[in-house]
């Protein structure tokens, strides 16, 4: 059995006479017979049919059909089972139901159809249904494809910057190396030494084990930050896509979708205010960008080569590994405090736990947002009185607007 490429389903695509292979299984004699007469022509080509469920399972990983007409009504296995076989060998499969009761929706969702019919079927009807369903999962098919050869052109990517690090760790301390034995060390030698030794650290730390993180007793509230540019003709799928994750707690979301409009100057804006209209988890942050003076660019231009060659040894996985391992230092259930260390402050960001939690709703410009308990206590240990602005001469610029919608 081989799996689709990329390159037969494009075929499919592009030729216009192309015969759809279809497989019945069903117990109703006169139901395999009718379909049987009714589509079998130059469009479709009926190329087997079965009442057993285990035979069934094993004939279509033998033929590989493009669709399965598959019967609720079938002997020696349940629905459930044979959908769970086929979704394994990537068939898709359309419903045949006897009639729509609560029962039996209940019975075929968990299967995934790619669409239902009831019994008699207008053959009209069921072409239809036939055409979009293996349409559908030719593109769906072609999307997992070019996730797959994404994400092994990017660990190809990957490896490559590995190599050219450690080439470039070997010949700093190559040069180090012979210039100590040779007593006769030049000043590019001494300044090459630093950057490799740690190099040459962080080398070392990235080949222990990751050590197993330990499980929570209920999911955390997550937020998932999407930012956007320009994204007027992508945004309300993504936004979408993502807010129909299944994630959460007592029948509820347990997670908050924010997209951050980046100084976007297209219709990105308004498409996120429509959806937020329809999506209560959507939280909308619009940033307008600074202008930045030509100093900055020259200075980051300068920073920018020896910050790339350092970081590329110092990997967002190991970041991860990281902030992990400090995440689960301690046992959050046995502390007394905790911190919500989101402006580095130290001990001001520090608080009783049972006054902390559990979180509150508190209302700001008409909006409602997810705050700890004691948010005055910990507004007043950080700015004071919090309500009165400070002098002109002592307040922040951050170097951009933005405001929150949602």
């Amino acid at each position: 059995m081989k799996s689709p490429t990329k390159e037969n389903i494009k075929q499919i695509a592009t030729t216009k006479n192309y015969t759809t292979h279809v497989y019945i299984g069903s117990n109703d004699d006169e139901f395999i017979s009718s379909i049987n007469k009714s589509l079998n022509n130059a469009k479709y080509k009926i190329i087997g049919f079965e009442s057993d469920g285990k035979k069934l399972v094993k004939n279509i990983k033998k033929d590989i059909p493009n669709i399965l007409l598959l019967d609720t009504k079938i002997n020696n296995s349940s629905y459930s089972e044979i959908t769970s076989s086929i979704e394994k060998i990537n068939i898709p499969h359309i419903a045949i139901i006897d009639d729509i009761t609560d029962n039996i929706i209940e019975e075929i969702i968990p299967g995934n159809p790619f669409g239902y019919l009831i019994k008699p079927i207008e053959i009209e009807e069921l072409e239809r249904m036939i055409d979009v369903s293996v349409k559908k999962h030719n593109i769906n098919t072609l999307k997992t494809i070019n996730a797959k050869d994404k994400i092994k052109e990017k660990n190809e990517e990957l490896l490559i910057e590995k190599s050219n690090s450690i080439f470039l760790l070997v010949t700093c301390s190559a040069l180090i190396i012979s210039g100590i034995l040779a007593r006769n060390v030049t000043w590019l030698q001494w300044l090459l030494l630093i950057p490799t030794l740690t190099m040459l650290f962080l080398a070392i730390s990235s080949t222990k084990k990751q050590e197993k993180p330990i499980p929570y007793e209920k999911p955390p509230f997550v937020s998932l930050i999407i930012p956007a540019h320009n994204e007027e003709y992508t945004i309300a799928q993504t936004v979408t896509s993502i807010s129909q994750i299944d994630y959460t707690l007592n029948g509820k979301p347990n997670f908050e979708l924010i997209v951050v409009n980046d100084g976007s100057t297209d219709s990105t804006g308004e498409k996120l205010s429509e959806l937020k209209k329809d999506i209560p988890i959507l939280r909308i942050v619009t940033r307008k960008p600074p202008k930045s003076g030509k100093g900055k660019g020259f200075v980051r231009s300068i920073v920018k080569i020896p910050m790339i060659l350092f970081l590329r040894m110092y990997t967002p996985e190991r970041f991860g590994r990281k902030l992990d391992k400090l995440a689960h230092q301690y046992d959050f259930d046995k502390q007394e405090y905790i911190g919500g260390v989101a402006w580095s402050l130290g001990p001001n960001e520090r608080m009783k736990k049972k006054e902390y939690l559990p979180y509150n709703d508190v209302e700001f410009c008409g909006k409602k947002f997810h705050a700890p308990a004691c948010w005055k206590f910990y507004l007043t240990q950080i700015y004071g009185d919090y309500m009165q602005l400070p002098p002109e001469s002592k307040r922040i610029n951050h170097e951009f607007d933005a405001y929150i919608e949602g």
